[in-house]
């Protein structure tokens, strides 16, 4: 009641939603009363009152195995649906049994952090440096809790407390010293310093590796390395990791594949003869190149081994890549170029019917065809129809 859509209840004010995110753990400093019967143990369920909002809580993790009466530790809060909460705001936990004196209440404390993750025994090395310090001094810590995710502006605002003219400064502070890394402009997404420098320490190892592998190897598919740095990895901290490798001369990007530097590709007598056979493929296959696993089938080769060739033939710009797993030979795209340009004089305009009638195959090979024009500066495409690029 009183809190309108778009609304939560932080506990002693009102705050938009997106100026303070609602999180359902709290990491806390708890004091058990004196008067308390017993001591707390995990697992306790209590009534959480932050401010005036109040929420049923479990108590998941301690310290210790319990907190005896009129003793202080950490413990991480478990709420029942999520609230808004700031570190530092003061909280007390009330129990369902009355203390003499003292009604129900049976604990008090300060928030230290909000929305960490489910927190085990052994975490509470990390939660010290939250005791002690400027609330400033929290953000190095957040940043490193929040691992290659990372977190905005906006909710370094929230989980620090801090106030836009404080909180802008220390993190070009911290961006000078190395210790927060602005990964994307538009969102104001900071990943700490040292996540960044781990990333691109182990990209460095991940492409030794695959450069000793054995046989002949072009480097890594920009997809698959950032696959296998990590799950999910954003593409925008991947980009960066890219730009530093590069920057540092450790790696060396060539169309979409990453190598060392200096990689030279070396062809056994064998991988040469499969080459050509590759290249020979596709050239005969004209628009209609057939994708790695059939041109594997049909030249009974290794798939991986077809697809390194077929990046290798790209890089020496033999074939064209056109996307993903889509290889053109040059002279295919240069008849199809001078027919489709002859069109576009002609009518002024084609579109995707008149395009796919020019390439004389499906929409698998005509749209990827289309796009490519648009990338080449050929064509661009305006509603349903693609016109001539002017430069």
């Amino acid at each position: 009641p009183g809190v309108e859509a778009g609304e939560v209840d932080r506990g002693d004010v009102l705050v938009r939603h997106g100026e303070l995110e609602p999180v359902r753990t709290l990491d806390v400093e708890l004091s058990v009363l004196l008067a308390a019967v017993e001591p707390l143990r995990p697992r306790a369920r209590l009534l959480l009152h932050l401010g005036t909002a109040q929420v049923e809580a479990a108590v998941g993790w301690m310290e210790a195995a319990g907190l005896e009466p009129g003793s202080t530790g950490l413990v991480q809060l478990r709420l029942s649906r999520p609230v808004a909460a700031l570190p530092g705001q003061r909280f007390i936990l009330r129990g369902s049994r009355p203390l003499p004196g003292r009604g129900a209440t049976l604990a008090g404390g300060r928030v230290l952090a909000v929305g960490a993750p489910r927190r085990r025994r052994g975490s509470e090395a990390r939660l010290r440096p939250l005791l002690e310090g400027e609330p400033a001094h929290a953000l190095p810590w957040l940043l490193e809790e929040a691992g290659y995710r990372g977190l905005t502006e906006e909710m370094l605002r929230g989980r620090s407390g801090l106030s836009p003219r404080v909180l802008g400064p220390a993190l070009e502070r911290m961006g000078a010293r190395g210790e927060a890394v602005l990964v994307d402009r538009a969102s104001r997404l900071f990943v700490a310093g040292r996540h960044v420098r781990a990333l691109v320490a182990r990209a460095r190892a991940v492409l030794e590796q695959a450069a000793s592998s054995g046989g002949f190897q072009l480097g890594l598919p920009r997809e698959e390395l950032r696959q296998r740095l990590a799950a999910g990895l954003d593409p925008r901290l991947f980009a960066r990791v890219l730009a530093q490798l590069e920057t540092g001369k450790q790696a060396e990007l060539h169309g979409d594949s990453v190598r060392l530097p200096g990689q030279v590709v070396a062809l056994g007598a064998g991988d040469a003869e499969a080459r050509e056979s590759v290249l020979a493929a596709v050239r005969a296959a004209g628009l209609a190149p057939p994708i790695p696993s059939a041109l594997a089938a049909s030249l009974k080769l290794p798939q991986p081994r077809v697809e390194a060739l077929l990046r290798l033939l790209g890089v020496s710009g033999q074939l064209v890549k056109v996307a993903e797993g889509l290889y053109f030979h040059p002279e295919s795209l240069a008849g199809l170029r001078a027919a489709l340009v002859a069109h576009l004089g002609a009518h002024g305009h084609v579109t995707t019917q008149a395009f796919k009638d020019l390439v004389g195959q499906s929409r698998k090979y005509a749209i990827p065809l289309s796009e490519y024009f648009d990338r080449e500066k050929v064509t661009l495409r305006v509603g349903d129809k693609r016109v001539p690029r002017r430069t």
